[in-house]
C-alpha cells in the first residue's frame, strides 16, 4: 500500500466528511499553507482521475472512483462518522510504513504540540484525541511499536494519547510522516 494514501486516509478519517448521495469528499483544513500541503498531495496522488480544488478551510476532491475506494477499501462512511469509523482491514495488514502514515494522518488531523507548563522545568507534550476508542487503540499499538506512547485515558466524551518529553516529542516529528507546516519545524 502506498504510504501517501494510507496517510491521506488517515487525514480523511480524522477531518475529512464523504458527503451523502455524491462522489464527494470535503478535508476541513483552515491553515492555508497546509491547505496547499494537501492539496498537492491530493492532486499527485489521483490525478486525472479526480476533481481537486481549495474552497478556502477546505479541500474537496470530487471522484466517483477514490470515494468508492474509501468506502470499500478502506472502510469509512459516508455522512456522519465519528461513533462509526473504524481501523480498515487494509491497514491493519498494512506495512508498518503504511501504518505509520496512517496514524500521521490521523495526527494532522486530532493531533497537536503543546508545552506542559504545570511541571519545572516545562516540557514538549504531542496530543492525540479522537471520539473513537477503537481508533485511539490502534494509535496507541502503532506508537508503543516505535516506543513512543504509553496510554490511553479520556478526556470528557474523547479518548487520547500523550507523547510527553523533548526526546519523545522529537523522535515523533522526525519518524512519523506528519505534513502539518511549522511542527517539525520546531525541531
Amino acid at each position: 500500500m502506498d504510504a501517501k494514501l494510507a496517510y491521506l486516509t488517515g487525514l480523511i478519517s480524522g477531518d475529512g466528511h464523504l458527503e451523502l448521495g455524491r462522489n464527494r469528499v470535503d478535508i476541513r483544513i483552515f491553515d492555508r499553507r497546509f491547505r496547499k500541503t494537501v492539496f498537492k498531495l491530493t492532486r499527485e496522488l489521483l490525478g486525472k482521475d479526480a476533481n481537486v480544488v481549495d474552497k478556502g478551510r477546505k479541500v474537496r476532491i470530487t471522484s466517483k472512483k477514490f470515494v468508492n475506494t474509501l468506502v470499500e477499501t478502506f472502510e469509512i462512511p459516508k455522512g456522519s462518522k465519528s461513533n462509526t469509523m473504524r481501523v480498515p482491514k487494509s491497514i491493519l495488514l498494512a506495512s508498518d510504513e503504511a501504518q505509520n502514515a496512517y496514524v500521521a494522518g490521523w495526527y494532522d488531523a486530532e493531533g497537536w504540540i503543546e508545552m506542559d507548563r504545570r511541571r519545572k522545568p516545562p516540557y514538549v507534550r504531542i496530543r492525540f484525541c479522537v471520539t473513537n476508542g477503537n481508533v485511539c487503540e490502534f494509535i496507541l499499538r502503532v506508537l508503543r511499536k516505535r516506543r513512543l506512547g504509553r496510554a490511553m485515558f479520556t478526556s470528557g466524551t474523547r479518548f487520547c494519547i500523550d507523547i510527553n518529553g523533548h526526546e519523545g516529542a522529537k523522535r515523533f516529528l522526525s519518524e512519523m510522516p506528519v505534513r502539518k507546516i511549522g511542527i517539525s519545524s520546531a525541531y
